[in-house]
């Protein structure tokens, strides 16, 4: 078949599903043209795009690529002197008004998209609305991938929140959440990455997902040969509140100081702000942590295999990529039985599962530190388990016949 891929990120696991999936589509001999939006180094940017940032993914070898117009206005202001509060409903505002832009936009793309002849579109996250808008103009069969709803705008807390925001800022939210309804609407099909996220796309769009599960890299991340373990857990990825890397420090704190691992969190984007509130917790705590950034891959995976014991600890997680990675490099888990994690770590068999409790979580790490031999057991069951479950062959094998479904 002859497909069209978009996408419209830099970054993150989404992207890095979104290049699997490509490869392996493009391996079983489809034809594949990838859209996404142009990034112009001179547009002022409101929605986290930071222009230094590369994409580290070739596409170049699996698609041909098409640029999209840079959807972003370039007539954004500031006025510093007016002070924060101003410049937040000015900011506001313009969102508003982007909004409208972003539409305009997804029109001609979707012209753009359906001009290349293509039997089905597979379309990917888009950063400014999540939910491509481009959705509602297609009249080719479309495919979206949906790795969740926007989480500030349709989970139960953040709806709440809007009573106590100002007037633009409601509206705004309100508009967003519409947009992305209608455009998840408008595709002929969603998928997502687990049960959860598919309950989670229900209440937000009332819409039935089809569940593919995502895949691992399983030659990047493989068990470690001739490594010496050292008395040190790891979590990687974004530094970012929402993925608890404070209660992992504060559970460690818990473990008596002579069995005590140090922590490593490696990452390459989130706040510099949690970063220097995590080493004032580990400092109080006594607690040693280490923070390596933008590691090349190779440096991450000795750093992984070194460690004696992935901590997970995010706050309702939709999937958890982290976690199969770890696993699928032969470390087990110690996570939070919640979200999407609950379908990822077979409690008690590749890890552990716990409430959301320090001293029940520090007990469980120490139990695992403590016992090689079962720590090396549940290792090496967790990679075979992911090596069964959770391909990219697999992953694109269920692509590829909902497609199929769609087109016929």
């Amino acid at each position: 078949m002859k497909l069209a891929l978009f996408q419209n990120m830099k970054f993150g696991g989404a992207m890095r599903a979104s290049h699997e999936i490509a490869k392996g589509l493009a391996q079983r001999g489809h034809e594949l043209h990838l859209f996404h939006y142009r990034f112009d180094e001179n547009t002022r940017d409101l929605y986290g795009i930071p222009k230094e940032s590369e994409n580290p993914l070739d596409f170049s070898g699996i698609a041909t690529i098409h640029e999209l117009p840079d959807p972003r206005p370039y007539r954004h202001f500031s006025l510093p002197l007016l002070g924060w509060r101003f410049n937040k409903v000015r900011k506001t505002a313009q969102m508003l008004s982007d909004l409208k832009i972003f539409e305009r936009y997804a029109e001609a793309s979707a012209r753009i998209i359906e001009a290349a002849g293509c039997d089905a579109v597979l379309l990917h996250l888009c950063c400014f609305t999540n939910a491509p808008l481009i959705l509602k103009y297609l009249q080719t069969p479309s495919l979206w991938f949906c790795q969740e709803p926007t989480r500030n705008l349709f989970e139960t807390a953040n709806e709440l929140m809007d009573l106590g925001i100002g007037y633009f800022d409601r509206i705004y939210r309100k508009r967003r959440r519409v947009a992305e309804i209608s455009a998840a609407k408008a595709a002929d099909a969603i998928l997502c990455n687990s049960e959860f996220s598919r309950e989670f796309i229900f209440r937000s769009y009332g819409i039935e997902a089809k569940v593919c599960r995502l895949g691992v890299d399983t030659e990047k991340f493989a068990p470690a040969e001739n490594i010496p373990k050292k008395n040190q857990v790891i979590c990687w990825g974004p530094l970012w509140r929402a993925k608890g890397l404070d209660f992992i420090i504060r559970s460690v704190a818990k473990i008596p100081e002579t069995y005590r691992p140090k922590v490593f969190f490696p990452w390459s984007r989130g706040s510099s702000v949690y970063q220097a509130e995590l080493e004032s917790l580990g400092k109080e705590l006594e607690v040693a942590i280490d923070f390596p950034k933008n590691l090349h891959d190779n440096d991450l995976l000795v750093l992984i295999q070194e460690s004696k014991v992935c901590a997970y600890a995010p706050r309702m997680e939709l999937l958890g990529l982290v976690a199969l990675e770890a696993m699928s490099a032969g470390l087990p888990i110690i996570g939070i039985r919640e979200g999407g994690v609950r379908e990822t770590v077979l409690d008690g068999s590749i890890g552990f599962l716990c409430e959301r409790d320090e001293n029940e979580f520090a007990n469980r790490l120490l139990f695992l530190l403590e016992n090689d031999e079962l720590r090396e057991k549940m290792g090496q069951a967790a990679a075979v388990h992911i090596r069964k479950e959770w391909t990219w062959s697999q992953t694109v094998e269920r692509i590829e016949k909902l497609i199929t479904g769609i087109v016929q």
